[in-house]
């Protein structure tokens, strides 16, 4: 029976020989880099055929699923297109939307000021080439006249009292 066996294992070796583990590894990587080279190759004709070019060997029926598949894809660019054309159009309508809301608070802050006081700088008519200042209260152009008058002079290096400067500072913290 030992021998019976042993003739059974040698037989077995001779129908299935042994490889190396290195073999079998390379092998193996030979059948992945073949099989990558006819995927790529695949890809490369299909690519081409969505362009328009290599369509000779194709027959109608290959040709019409081609032409459906580029519909298909054609339909689906559009509709995405047409979504991102209806995000910007939505975002540029709130910024709009912002904008007014914010020129209606300015202009609402402008005609505030004007109701409270006439300003010279508000009045100015660039025609007449004048400040309008019969409106204006003669508080406020006494205080521009002494806020002007400090800053001359302190531009000149005149040395004034902190209390003038100081009051300067506060007249313009107010009027901003």
């Amino acid at each position: 029976m030992e021998h019976t066996l042993s003739r059974y294992s040698r037989g077995l070796e001779m129908d299935y020989p042994q490889h190396s583990s290195d073999d079998l590894a390379v092998e193996q990587a030979q059948d992945d880099v073949n099989a990558l080279k006819n995927e790529l190759a695949k890809l490369r004709v299909a690519y081409l055929r969505m362009l328009g070019k290599d369509l000779e060997d194709l027959s109608l029926k290959e040709l019409q699923i081609l032409e459906d598949q580029m519909s298909e894809g054609i339909l689906a660019v559009k509709d995405k297109k047409e979504e991102v054309l209806l995000e910007q159009l939505k975002k540029s309508k709130i910024q709009e939307q912002k904008a007014l809301l914010e020129n209606e608070a300015l202009r609402k802050q402008l005609d505030e000021i004007r109701r409270t006081c006439k300003s010279p700088f508000l009045e100015f008519n660039p025609l007449e080439k004048k400040f309008l200042l019969s409106d204006c209260p003669q508080k406020f152009i006494a205080r521009e006249n002494h806020r002007r008058s400090i800053t001359h002079a302190m531009i000149q290096g005149v040395k004034w009292p902190r209390s003038d400067i100081f009051a300067v500072l506060q007249l313009e913290a107010l009027s901003s």
